[in-house]
């Protein structure tokens, strides 16, 4: 059972410097409380939950709502949702579902755009991270209104054994959570782990009860139960996780040789943190407060006399629990493995060396960029893994390392193209950058002379594609790729590179799994299941035939469908068509009739489907995604069923939009033009508006819907959360209209249409 949630927090962007500071030391000292075990601390950023669902579902559950206010300009758009989420905060506030804590992240001044919400409201305010003593001031204010016993100066004397003990476990549990998170963040979306075996055995070893072992045999997905295990764990001392560990070894190897060396690393690193920072401190006093005594342990900053800001430009610092699944990951990618990666709220810090060093097949290094060795260490786990690739400058252990990483720690990579030559532009960016190396970044990208938001990404991806499709394939609704050259392999490859960039980049917390919906599926199959189609065209039929049917377009491949399924019944004029469609497209020399239509198509689309593109996809990689992405491409029905998604109907998205319950008649006579609308498109227009809302073309899980105030502009997109905005009080003709007007013109690709986040 999930332990009550004792603070929800939320941010309008948890990146900035104050905001940062903040949830960092907030955590900090709340970790320091005696009651730290079942304190939970859930946050907008962090959840898994659209943002409206994170106020339904998690902060009417929490004991405290934290808001956090840092003088957001009333015309930034950004303010609109805080207002928005405000509302609802305080809503839950006034009906005893939860308790408002508004903290104030600027000068009272600053705070003046919120008089109007806050109302009765006084925010805690911390005005600077310098600010000493009003800082100790406020949390001493906050943290007495979250814990009512709390005493500010309460210390024990951590010479005693038994407190140092006591601290020597602390520490070690903290650590071993935080290593355990990494493992759950890095691996929960590229493995499917079967853990019946190991829960066997907690249960025996008495780790895990009769009642939750029971629970755990009702759960059906593998990942489920894993993540329901994993979440026990969390809450058990350092010895409980340990075993977990212990029993990856015999089913998981190289996972286990991964956790042993992650482990071994973060105690060397806390170990030689502490040692630097007790040598600077060994003229203090031996009394210490409790939570300073476990920080300078596990290497975080101190209070000082100098500034926050001077703290934290002379300490490399561990970060606390929730922020040690994020600096795990990079233990291996600074140039210099014997320290610590500088937390991202270290003022004055140099960046860390994102270069990862890569093992080709002899060995050697691959990566030509100075201080990024791998440690002899690292090269024999990435051997366990090497081999499933013939291209020598990437395995799989480097690409899940890659993609892991909170975008707030990483350093930014800027991706601008011009729109209408991102091909161009966008292999020249990869070819100039390895793959790998753009994966470790926070990728903002922007095209040029146009708005900026996270959704610009998935906007960019797609006309990538499109563009690519038009040079290097050909077909209809479904693109079969050209015959490759020798001018081309490069760029062949070098879209390779961006294909699993697309599928493997991660935002947030999950990867984007963007992957482009024109590409020929019976051709993808045939690649990455070694021929497992054309070897098998009697039972692989139903694959085959949607695919060729997709390449000749709507119009001739439902004609060539009608005949296929009943040849007895087609008319000579039908015959003398179909043969004359086909002479255009493949230039046969044979006539197709009801005897041999069967062979004969299966014929061409084995060579203009399967052979025809074969090198080419071979030299874009696909022939690996079998071993790279077993969840996705592991066996051709995983394939047929991730395909899916590439052709959404207007009912997916009829019943992917969520939407607050209407208030009054116009709100709903809104939604009900918006849903007659969307199950009006046809297949090419709803691939636009999902582009328009969403940023790509596939199918979308949500699509929250608001209504909209702007007359300028009545209808509005926001990709980067599928937020869309639509306008009130419309005849549905009119609502059409406009719909359509945005988008069926180029116009709506320009971001100035959609809100950035």
């Amino acid at each position: 059972m999930d332990k009550p949630i004792f603070c929800s927090i939320y941010s309008v962007d948890n990146t900035r410097s104050l905001q940062d500071w903040f949830i960092r030391e907030f955590r900090r000292r709340v970790g320091s409380h005696e009651r730290r075990k079942q304190l939970r601390i859930e946050s907008d950023w962090e959840s898994i939950k659209p943002t409206n669902k994170f106020f339904t579902e998690i902060c009417q559950k929490s004991t405290y709502t934290m808001f956090l206010y840092d003088g957001t300009e009333i015309n930034d758009k950004s303010f609109l949702y805080l207002e928005h989420y405000h509302s609802i905060a305080a809503a839950l506030g006034v009906k005893g579902k939860t308790q408002f804590v508004p903290i104030g992240l600027c000068s009272e001044a600053n705070l003046s755009p919120y008089e109007s919400l806050l109302g009765h409201y006084k925010p805690i305010r911390f005005e600077s991270v310098s600010d000493n003593e009003n800082n100790e001031k406020s949390w001493k204010r906050l943290l007495s209104e979250l814990f009512p016993d709390y005493q500010h100066d309460t210390q024990i004397n951590v010479t005693s054994p038994q407190n140092q003990r006591l601290l020597r476990e602390r520490s070690e549990d903290v650590l071993m959570k935080g290593v355990l998170r990494s493992f759950w963040t890095m691996f929960k979306n590229t493995l499917d782990l079967n853990t019946d075996t190991i829960k066997d055995h907690l249960f025996q070893d008495d780790i895990i009860s009769v009642a939750f072992n029971e629970k755990l045999a009702s759960i059906t997905l593998r990942r489920e139960k894993t993540e329901a295990l994993l979440s026990l764990l969390l809450e058990r001392p350092a010895d409980q996780i340990q075993r977990f560990f212990d029993l990856l070894k015999q089913d998981y190897h190289f996972l286990y040789i991964r956790v042993v060396k992650e482990i071994a690393i973060a105690r060397a690193n806390a170990a030689q943190t502490s040692v630097a920072q007790n040598s600077h401190k060994s003229a203090s006093s031996s009394v210490f407060g409790a939570e300073n005594q476990l920080d300078l342990s596990l290497g975080f900053s101190t209070p000082s006399t100098d500034s926050s800001d001077e703290t934290l430009r002379k300490t490399d610092e561990i970060p606390p629990v929730s922020d040690v699944t994020q600096q795990l990951s990079q233990v291996f990618v600074s140039g210099d493995n014997t320290r610590v990666p500088q937390s991202r709220g270290q003022t004055g810090a140099t960046t860390p060396n994102l270069i990862l060093s890569l093992d080709k097949a002899d060995g050697s290094n691959a990566t030509s960029a100075p201080g990024a060795p791998v440690a002899g260490a690292n090269r024999e786990l990435a051997s366990d893994m090497s081999n499933i690739c013939d291209d020598p400058t990437l395995n799989l252990q480097s690409g899940m390392m890659s993609i892991q990483e909170d975008p707030s720690t990483r350093s930014k990579f800027h991706m601008k193209v011009k729109r209408g030559n991102v091909l161009k532009e966008l292999m020249w960016i990869f070819r100039k950058n390895t793959m790998l190396n753009i994966l470790q970044c926070d990728v903002q990208a922007e095209f040029t002379g146009e708005a900026i938001g996270s959704g610009v990404l998935l906007d960019m991806l797609s006309a990538f594609w499109e563009e690519f499709f038009q040079h290097y394939s050909e077909g209809e609704d479904e693109k079969v790729l050209l015959v490759h050259t020798d001018n081309n392999q490069e760029n062949l490859k070098c879209a390779g590179s961006i294909l699993r960039f697309g599928f493997e980049y991660c935002p947030k917390k999950e990867p984007l799994h963007f992957f482009p919906h024109q590409l020929c599926l019976a051709s993808i199959i045939n690649v990455i299941h070694h021929n497992s189609i054309s070897e098998n065209m009697a039972d692989k039929e139903a694959i085959w035939t949607a695919s060729l049917y997709a390449y000749l377009g709507a119009i001739s491949g439902e004609k060539i469908r009608a005949v296929y399924e009943n040849p007895n019944s087609a008319s000579e004029d039908d015959w003398e068509e179909i043969n004359d469609m086909l002479d255009d497209l493949f230039q046969k020399k044979y006539t197709v009739n009801a005897d041999n239509i069967r062979d004969k198509l299966s014929h061409l689309a084995d060579v203009h489907l399967l052979q025809k593109s074969k090198t080419s996809l071979d030299l874009m990689g696909l022939v690996n995604w079998k071993k790279w992405y077993p969840q996705h491409f592991g066996n051709i029905d995983k394939i047929v069923e991730f395909s899916k998604r590439f052709h959404p109907t207007p009912v997916d998205v009829v019943n992917a939009l969520k939407e607050d319950m209407a208030t009054n008649p116009i709100e709903e006579e809104a939604l009900k033009n918006l849903r007659k609308f969307t199950r009006g498109l046809t297949q090419v227009d709803l691939k636009k508006f999902l582009r328009f809302v969403t940023g790509s073309a596939l199918k979308p899980k949500t699509i929250l819907v608001d209504f909209s105030r702007d007359e300028h502009q009545p209808i509005n997109a926001r990709t980067c959360s599928s937020l869309l905005y639509i306008p009130l009080g419309l005849k549905y003709n009119d609502f059409r209209n406009k719909f359509k007007e945005i988008i069926s013109s180029e116009m709506y690709q320009d971001m100035t249409y959609a809100l950035s986040h």
